[in-house]
């Protein structure tokens, strides 16, 4: 159904992808991973024909494309002729009311899993051939990852899947292509088998270079051993004959001097036959550097850090109402809720940018640092390089190695937020967490966007951070270690271990 031959795209000179072909099935859903920035989304572009690219794609397939979600402006929300009784009915299956208003007002409030439904819902609505999805999970709560699981099960075409979600993954894919140093390699099977039959690959690869290495280390050895043979039997058929002899004046050559040519000709003979060997090459393989980073721990002992005596918001449109909660020093806690019940309007009620109705106490002497969901608060017009001249040399220093240790090169630091992959820039905003002076963080949907490596990391460092956490995450993987939740259900917030 899609056939890619010999894709090449670059971005200022720098190959993103390099001589990729794939052959893509007309059935079944095939998951594309990869560290941030590896080219993935690329590679769905060229599939929808969106980007520059050389080499050839041949498809007369239908294709549905959806975006991440960030990339969508708010005309793309507005009321369009396409929505269908379909749209509607995918829409309530997702648990969005049929009634809901297509206009700004309404729509500027919509979560970004409303927002994920809503244009999925458009796209899923028009029998398409092939569906390009790129991160769909981004967002979504638990029940509509599992509706959105079901119908693709159910599809009848081909879904070409970029996900950093392993759960997803594991309970969807038939197999997966992974984008790395350019190239993309096949896996047939899930992200448990992917993991396994990587480590079988990268183990073969290095085994096979150190032999390489070997060998030929030994060759240059032998070559250098018969140039000497050469030499020297050249030097002896010099001195060979002594005396000036009739043998000499003739021309004609001594036993010695025709022995000694013969072995500096099949010195020279080994020595070229080994040169053919030294000639053949095999690529170091790739491997990507381990990445670090960590958070700084609180020193901030007061027991009682936030109150909330009570809160409610929303009056005729009741978002949800809650009363005696506390937030206590070192506490991890996980804001849980599905989609548009208001778990980030509740964290910008404790950041107090949020209006409310109640009483909410904070100890003094607290900082709280916040990582938001949104990847377009960073000036894009700007790079790493530039952003880290705002702040002194230590913390400079500290910014730009924090993004080094998240695999980020001189060509990245350089490049221009813009022209980042979203997974790229929430680094950026994470390296901008670790360096503030704050005594207790709140993060929301920290994972959106950051690759499986970046994300496995993180999950470390949550799990090690002995400060105080407020944490809005749908990803079983990264929540895992927190056992205490804030919940908001029956637009009610409870709080329980």
């Amino acid at each position: 159904m899609i056939k890619l031959s010999n894709i090449k795209v670059t971005y200022e000179n720098k190959a993103i992808l390099d001589g990729i072909s794939i052959d893509f099935e007309s059935k079944g859903i095939v998951g594309i991973i990869g560290d941030n920035g590896c080219g993935k989304t690329s590679l769905l572009n060229v599939i929808a024909n969106e980007v520059p690219y050389t080499g050839s794609v041949q498809t007369k397939a239908s294709i549905g494309y959806l975006r991440q979600i960030s990339s969508y402006r708010m005309q793309d929300f507005l009321y369009d002729d396409v929505y269908s009784r379909d749209f509607y009915r995918l829409l309530s299956e997702q648990g969005i009311s049929e009634s809901i208003i297509f206009d700004e007002e309404h729509l500027k409030n919509l979560s970004g899993g409303e927002k994920t439904k809503l244009i999925l819902s458009k796209i899923l609505s028009i029998n398409h051939d092939v569906l390009l999805l790129d991160e769909p999970t981004n967002h979504l709560d638990e029940s509509s990852k599992k509706w959105l699981i079901n119908y693709l099960r159910r599809f009848k075409g081909l879904a070409i899947v970029v996900s950093h979600d392993r759960e997803f993954i594991n309970e969807l894919v038939d197999y997966l292509i992974e984008i790395k140093d350019h190239k993309a390699v096949k896996y047939y099977g899930d992200y448990e088998f992917y993991l396994k039959e990587k480590e079988t690959r990268d183990k073969s690869l290095k085994d096979d270079y150190k032999r390489h290495i070997k060998d030929q280390r030994k060759i240059e050895a032998e070559i250098i051993k018969y140039n000497n043979w050469s030499n020297k039997s050249e030097k002896q058929s010099s001195r060979s004959g002594g005396m000036l002899s009739d043998a000499k004046i003739f021309g004609a050559k001594t036993r010695q001097q025709m022995r000694a040519a013969k072995l500096s000709k099949q010195a020279k003979a080994k020595v070229s036959k080994l040169e053919q060997h030294l000639d053949k090459k095999v690529e170091k393989p790739f491997e990507s550097k381990p990445i670090k980073f960590g958070l700084m721990d609180s020193d901030l002992r007061t027991n009682e850090l936030i109150y909330i005596e009570s809160i409610k918001k929303g009056f005729d449109d009741l978002l949800f109402t809650g009363k005696e909660i506390t937030i206590s020093a070192q506490d991890k806690i996980r804001v849980c809720g599905d989609n548009g019940t208001g778990k980030s309007t509740l964290i910008k009620i404790i950041l107090k940018s949020e209006d409310f109705i109640g009483k909410i106490k904070f100890a003094n002497h607290l900082k709280i640092a916040y990582l938001s969901q949104d990847i377009h608060d960073l000036p894009k017009s700007k790079t790493p390089l530039a952003i880290s001249k705002n702040f002194d040399r230590t913390k400079q220093e500290m910014f730009t190695s924090n993004l080094i240790n998240m695999n980020f090169d001189k060509v990245s630091l350089s490049k221009k937020i813009s022209k980042m992959s979203l997974g790229e820039r929430m680094k950026i905003k994470l390296a901008l967490i670790i360096i503030e002076d704050y005594n207790m963080i709140i993060f929301d949907e920290p994972t959106n966007h950051l690759d499986i490596a970046t994300k496995e990391v993180f999950e470390r460092v949550i799990t090690q951070y002995k400060g105080t956490m407020l944490i809005v995450s749908h990803d079983s993987y990264v929540v895992k270690s927190i056992n205490k939740s804030l919940t908001i259900e029956d637009k009610e917030l409870k709080i329980s271990n």
